[in-house]
């Protein structure tokens, strides 16, 4: 499994900002895309599939501004991430 990067909360919080910062969010897709990929490969074993879904979850990021509830004292920005990978691909089977 790929490891996720240690969290720059600066970049995190600035993406999710009203305003989202496109630089912000590229770099934040950067650097987490490949672990996301790898955490839904093990669920869907289908490596087209996989980057299809993983493609789609960050568009969904993207367009919903879902980073919005992010933030340090909540919770672990992994934690976070993977829980909202786990309800994306939820929602995706429920279709």
């Amino acid at each position: 499994m790929l490891s996720f990067p240690t969290t720059r909360w600066s970049v995190v919080l600035q993406a999710a900002g009203s305003a989202a910062d496109s630089g912000a969010m590229s770099a934040l897709c950067a650097a987490y895309w490949a672990p996301v990929y790898a955490f839904i490969l093990r669920k869907e074993r289908d490596p087209e599939q996989a980057r299809d879904l993983t493609q789609a979850f960050f568009l969904r990021l993207l367009e919903k501004h879902d980073l919005l509830p992010a933030h340090p004292l909540h919770a672990r920005f992994r934690s976070f991430l993977l829980a909202s990978v786990q309800h994306f691909l939820s929602n995706e089977r429920d279709r």
